[in-house]
């Protein structure tokens, strides 16, 4: 019974070791191809020239989340705060 145990801990224990080996080297495969088109489009950029526009006609990327779900967590405040301060203008403005 212990043997089982001991052979199926060791088995999953290889399939792990193989999962992570297997994702440490997709990484690395990753980091070669952004160092390799990296350093071509640095090539390319230089070779436009000091009057060339190749460095600079490169925009950075957009985020890829809207503001609004970035920022999702000051919605409810904001309404909070807008209803409190209307709520007090409309009893400033009865009470006059």
């Amino acid at each position: 019974m212990s043997r089982e145990r001991t052979s199926k801990a060791l088995c999953k224990q290889t399939q792990e070791t193989s999962q992570v080996k297997q994702f440490q080297n997709q990484q690395q495969q990753l980091k070669g191809k952004e160092m390799q088109s990296s350093a071509s489009t640095v090539t390319t950029s230089s070779s436009v020239g000091v009057g060339g526009q190749g460095a600079a006609s490169k925009l950075p990327e957009p985020p890829k989340e809207s503001f609004a779900r970035r920022y999702k967590f000051v919605w409810p405040l904001l309404l909070t705060v807008n209803l409190a301060v209307g709520g007090e203008m409309m009893h400033i403005f009865l009470t006059i």
